[in-house]
């Protein structure tokens, strides 16, 4: 999971260096009346009422995701079935993954889009 963490929220800024992003937010574009953004390391796609599906679905809150380590852990546990499905990830599905996996590395925050976690 750490590997694709880091594939899934890295950004490198402008002159400077490549790190994961516990604050990090994507998938904007992909937003509907259904779905929320990505949001955290793992970038766990949000729902916009996390209530409405199985046990796994209320892992899926923006709110609780957008700053909150152990939650996002939590939420990735339960979304990937305790570890062994990680399909929901596209790093994972593409095997970009793989060129992070092993790697040890710090979470940061300073993502750019890290104020549109609530859109």
């Amino acid at each position: 999971m750490l590997g694709i963490q880091f594939a899934e929220s890295k950004w490198t800024p402008h002159g400077g260096t490549e790190g994961a992003y516990l604050d990090a937010v994507g998938d904007l574009g992909l937003m509907d009346h259904e779905f929320g953004p990505s949001v955290g390391g793992p970038q766990v796609r949000c729902l916009r009422d996390p209530s409405s599906g199985n046990y796994a679905d209320t892992f899926r809150d923006a709110e609780k995701l957008h700053d909150d380590p152990v939650f996002q852990a939590q939420a990735a546990w339960e979304i990937s079935k305790h570890g062994t499905d990680f399909t929901p990830w596209t790093m994972f599905k593409n095997k970009l993954y793989l060129n992070y996996k092993g790697w040890d590395y710090e979470l940061r925050r300073g993502h750019p889009e890290a104020a549109n976690w609530n859109k």
